[in-house]
């Protein structure tokens, strides 16, 4: 298998909309909404975010970043410390 991280794209947005709103994801990332404009917005300093590819098709997106609280708290996961990083995949 051929693995590859690419930097996210607006073009990715509507994918990783569709990921967000599947109910394995959702369960445990919560809302779709606040998570995607957290996505849409460029990364933090310190921060990464890519695309997973797997044999060229686009299968997830691992995000390399410090939430803060009231990050956390506006995606709907107050129940996760700040300690935690997460990976979101299809």
């Amino acid at each position: 298998m051929n693995l590859r991280l690419r930097e996210i794209t607006r073009e990715d947005l509507p994918l990783i909309e569709q990921w967000l709103h599947a109910d394995h994801v959702r369960g445990a990332w919560g809302d779709p909404i606040p998570n995607l404009v957290l996505l849409s917005e460029p990364a933090a300093d310190g921060a990464w975010r890519a695309i997973i590819e797997a044999d060229g098709r686009d299968v997830g997106v691992v995000l390399w970043q410090h939430l803060s609280r009231d990050e956390l708290d506006a995606a709907g996961l107050s129940d996760i410390p700040t300690t935690v990083r997460g990976l979101l995949n299809q």
